[in-house]
């Protein structure tokens, strides 16, 4: 099913969104028989390297949802699931890039990831850079995003 709204629209929202993480094969199938809408929750994200479903299953439940996906298969160091190295995670994010408004990568795997950062681009898939610090918030300077800029 389409999106509803494009990944700009969501980048640039004047207000906070809420976003409805899905971390299971049974969270998944349960959200897909119910009905959700906008005023309950503004983006699902799909943690791809947590929900064990075959992929024709998980692109399956992605095609009935009606709220714009977010999906992610984060990396084993910023709290990835299954340590599924970049290939792995790229086959799970590609998979479901027809179902997605935005991907989210983490900024340490945005090189090479770049083929699929460039698919999802040219899909009007929205792309967010993401860094993960568990034991604190990291100096300004280590965010700034033309830091680490690979698409620059």
């Amino acid at each position: 099913m389409p999106q509803l709204f494009s990944s700009k629209n969501l980048l640039h929202s004047t207000q906070p969104l809420v976003i409805g993480a899905v971390s299971s094969a049974a969270t998944l199938e349960g959200i897909s028989q119910v009905t959700l809408t906008s005023e309950e929750c503004d983006v699902l994200e799909l943690r791809l390297d947590m929900i064990d479903l075959p992929l024709e299953e998980l692109q399956n439940h992605a095609s009935h949802l009606p709220l714009p996906l977010l999906i992610t298969a984060r990396h084993p160091d910023e709290g990835g699931h299954g340590n599924l190295d970049a290939s792995a995670r790229m086959k799970l994010l590609d998979a479901l890039l027809p179902h997605a408004a935005l991907m989210d990568v983490e900024l340490r795997s945005a090189t090479e990831m770049l083929p699929l950062i460039r698919k999802a681009q040219s899909q009007g898939v929205g792309v967010i850079g993401s860094f993960h610090d568990f034991a604190g918030t990291p100096p300004d300077d280590h965010l700034d995003p033309g830091r680490l800029n690979p698409l620059s």
